[in-house]
Parts: C-alpha cells; structure tokens; sequence
C-alpha cells in the first residue's frame, strides 16, 4: 500500500488549485452569473458491477449569493425518492467560500484535511460551469470525491454529480433546474 505523506498531498493540492497553468482555456464568466435560485429535478443512477443501473429520482434546490468580499455562499437540498422507501429522504448543506490567490478558485470556508477526518473543499469557475470538489477519507483510508458541476444558461442551471470512491465512479446525477422569479 502506498501512503501519501502530508507533504506530498500539499504539492498535488497546490499544483491541483493553481487552476489550469499548462492548456489554454476559455475566459470563466463571472460569478454572479450563478447567484440566484434555482428548482428542478434530476435522474441518479448508481454503479453495479457491469454498468449503471438503479435510477432513482431527485428533487433539486439550490441557492448560490454574494458572501464576504468576493466570495460566495452555496446552498442546496436534495429531496431523495427511491421505489424502495415509503418516505423521501431530504438533505441540506450550506458551504460559504472565500477568494483565494487564483482568481478562479474559492476555497470553503469550513474546508480541512481528509488526513485528519475534514473535508477539503474547494470550487473552481471554468467558462459556464462552476464546480464545486469535496474530498474525504473513508474509515478505511480510501478516497471518496464528490464532484458538483454547475452550468447556467440564461434561466437554466444544468447539475451534473459524480461520486467516486477510490478512483471509481459509483453514482451519477443530472438535471436540470430553473431560475425561480423573485
């Protein structure tokens, strides 16, 4: 088994954060192009040994505003209705991020070190989609990634999650959500 020492995670961290240095790429759009509240709904699906099976349904709403000298502030639920459980299931998280050198990048506020039991979290803006990474460490020291993708186009916001335990995907989620009207 191989083992990361803290010092190496900081390099692949630093290295990962510092955005895309090496390819070129589109100009991101501006964060406030997100803020807003947004409703809708999503398909899951989870891995199984051969290929993706077990669709279950999702209701989706999200909230993203202006906190703290640049940075911003992420809300969303996600209302869980599986064929197999008599009463949907509902989840709620709020992260607030803050700016950090890469004007690209913001960092979580509550964000930690999966070496030491926290999440690191972290979002980054590349041309219409802002995706938001968390990182954590099983009781077994596998990694497990959540991966939010975020693209708006005008009134739509198009969601599209991946859950990847040890380097492999074991959950995918799409949809759509609308810009809801004051």
């Amino acid at each position: 088994m191989v083992l990361l020492r803290p010092s190496l995670l900081g390099v692949f961290l630093s290295i990962l954060l510092a955005g895309t240095a090496w390819g070129a790429e589109s100009e991101p759009a501006p964060i406030g192009q997100f803020f807003g509240h947004f409703k809708g709904s999503a398909i899951a699906s989870q891995k199984f040994p051969g290929g993706f099976g077990k669709l279950d349904n999702r209701d989706l709403d999200v909230s993203i505003k202006p906190w703290d000298s640049g940075g911003f502030s992420l809300s969303w639920s996600t209302v869980f209705r599986s064929r197999k459980a008599k009463q949907p299931k509902k989840r709620s998280l709020t992260l607030n991020f803050v700016r950090t050198i890469n004007p690209k990048v913001w960092r979580a506020a509550r964000s930690g070190d999966p070496l030491s039991g926290h999440a690191l979290i972290w979002a980054r803006l590349d041309a219409k989609t802002l995706a938001v990474y968390i990182i954590e460490l099983k009781s077994s020291g596998q990694p497990a990634m959540a991966i939010y993708r975020r693209t708006v186009n005008k009134d739509v916001m198009t969601l599209e999650f991946e859950r990847r335990d040890d380097g492999k995907a074991v959950r995918l989620v799409r949809g759509d959500l609308h810009r809801q009207k004051k």
